[in-house]
């Protein structure tokens, strides 16, 4: 498998200060003062050190009373999660979380159409055992626990590649240069090829769960497609930190796209969440069949990588001419070529919204929240829904049933469909026999999709909340469990 550093990631891509501050410390901050010195204080479970965050000795294992090395004077010791010991210094457990089918989805909003698509597998959230004494969760997805199925695009003829990626960029931070795979690439003043998430790890962050919630929690995404629209020009040589200038071979060659900005804002109650989530998203260009074969070929490699080669090798130049779907033809697994390099995104159980400026180069138009795409206002915003806190609490493996994840990011220049608007929503399976829209309870209605789905004229999917043990249909035993929700309330 070889990694394609330039495919599906937006140019550029920056985050708030205040969104990183939010994500990466402020929740935890009472624990981190102690937690990642390698002794285990009192409040703590464990304490396993962590990785310097810059000097001489960045990206190794710290401090030594944990077996590494002193990272030097002003330099962080970050504590990380995933490997049995989380951020905050308390033991983690798995909690698994199905994605519920009818629920989740991804949609991508042009400045016309917007196309839906659904999503279904499934991930661990690798998290703290208890909370911790401000009442917090660390939590973490290692991203060999990310299990996204093949999604067949048949509006555009493509077959979709989700993965979660242990995300590396020189510094360690979301804005910073992708390096999975070559730290060379980093240079002088922009930092260490670092782990943005922890070793391993496609996704961090915090749920909060004292009686103060979780603050911020709402995310905005902006970015201008050409800043020199502005008037006057607020980077005339578009060298602003995230900005980039379009090539003489791109769409609007000469447009400076401008950073995207995150702007954060927004209590959120108790169970909140806010991560940051690091994925590759890659497309085969299979019909949108989504099937097993290998006639359906890629360029690897060369000036030309990425490209169709399915009928003419020699449009491949210096460059490979491959299996898109790699030697064994399953599409999205670990042998395709062209794997994509990660976009880190917050990922939150508030409000994401995401807006264009100036889409496409037009001076004028935007896709964002309240604006029409078409005939219809844009699909530009995306809310999630809070974990239960005495769900989390009553069982170190379970409690993650009836939650929603949300994201909403800009993305410039697709080649069939100009900007968009990507926004996801994870929602995971109720924990309430038969609560087919995850609202805490169970009707008429949802039962009757129960039985239609038992007689097998229903897609299970229709109300993934009555296959309780995953295995796509939906038994006597489950529907009896349905109906007593219905009766008596779904268990607090």
């Amino acid at each position: 498998m070889r990694r394609d550093h330039s495919r599906w990631t937006t140019r550029g891509f920056t985050l708030a200060a205040a969104v990183i501050v939010a994500l990466m410390g402020l929740p935890t901050q009472r624990a981190l003062a102690v937690c990642g010195d390698g002794v285990v204080d009192s409040g703590e479970d464990c304490d396993d050190g962590g990785l310097c965050t810059g000097g001489d000795h960045a990206g190794e294992k710290c401090p030594a009373a944990a077996g590494g090395v002193d990272c030097g004077e002003g330099v962080t010791c970050q504590p990380y999660g995933g490997d049995g010991c989380a951020a905050n210094c308390t033991t983690e457990s798995a909690r698994l979380y199905y994605f519920d089918s009818g629920n989740s989805k991804a949609q991508i909003q042009s400045q016309v159409i917007p196309i839906p698509f659904a999503l279904s597998g499934s991930q661990v959230l690798t998290t703290s055992s208890h909370a911790d004494a401000d009442g917090n969760y660390a939590v973490v997805v290692r991203a060999s626990d990310v299990h996204i199925d093949p999604i067949a695009v048949n509006g555009l003829g493509l077959c979709a590649c989700v993965r979660g990626v242990a995300a590396q960029t020189c510094g360690g931070s979301p804005t910073g240069r992708d390096c999975v795979g070559d730290p060379s690439v980093c240079q002088a003043g922009e930092g260490a090829c670092l782990f943005v998430n922890g070793p391993g790890n496609t996704a961090s962050g915090t749920i909060g769960c004292s009686a103060a919630g979780l603050s911020p929690i709402d995310i905005n995404l902006t970015r201008d497609h050409n800043t020199h629209f502005t008037s006057p020009d607020p980077d005339p040589d578009c060298t602003a930190p995230g900005a980039a200038v379009e090539g003489p071979g791109a769409k609007h060659p000469g447009a400076c796209n401008g950073p995207t900005i995150a702007t954060p804002s927004g209590t959120g109650p108790a169970g909140s969440a806010l991560l940051l989530n690091s994925l590759g998203i890659t497309t085969i260009n299979d019909g949108g069949t989504c099937a097993t074969e290998t006639n359906t070929k890629v360029c690897v490699g060369g000036t030309n990588s990425g490209a169709n080669c399915s009928s003419d090798a020699s449009v491949c130049q210096s460059g490979d001419c491959e299996p898109a779907k790699g030697a064994d033809g399953i599409p999205c697994n670990e042998d395709d070529p062209n794997q994509a390099a990660a976009a880190t995104v917050p990922l939150t159980t508030g409000t994401a919204s995401s807006t264009i400026l100036n889409a496409n180069d037009v001076q004028g138009k935007s896709i964002g929240p309240d604006v029409k795409c078409g005939a219809t206002t844009c699909a530009a915003t995306v809310t999630g829904k809070p974990f239960s806190c005495s769900a989390l609490a009553a069982d170190p493996t379970k409690g993650v049933g009836g939650v929603a994840l949300g994201s909403a990011f800009p993305a410039l220049d697709n080649a069939s469909l100009g900007d968009l608007v990507v926004t996801t929503s994870l929602a995971s399976v109720s924990d309430c026999a038969g609560d087919c829209d995850a609202s805490d309870t169970v009707t008429v209605d949802e039962l009757v999709k129960g039985v239609n789905i038992a007689l097998g004229s229903a897609d299970p999917a229709t109300c993934a909340a009555f296959d309780l043990n995953h295995d796509n249909k939906v038994t006597v035993d489950e529907l009896v469990k349905g109906v007593n929700n219905a009766l008596s309330g779904c268990p607090a």
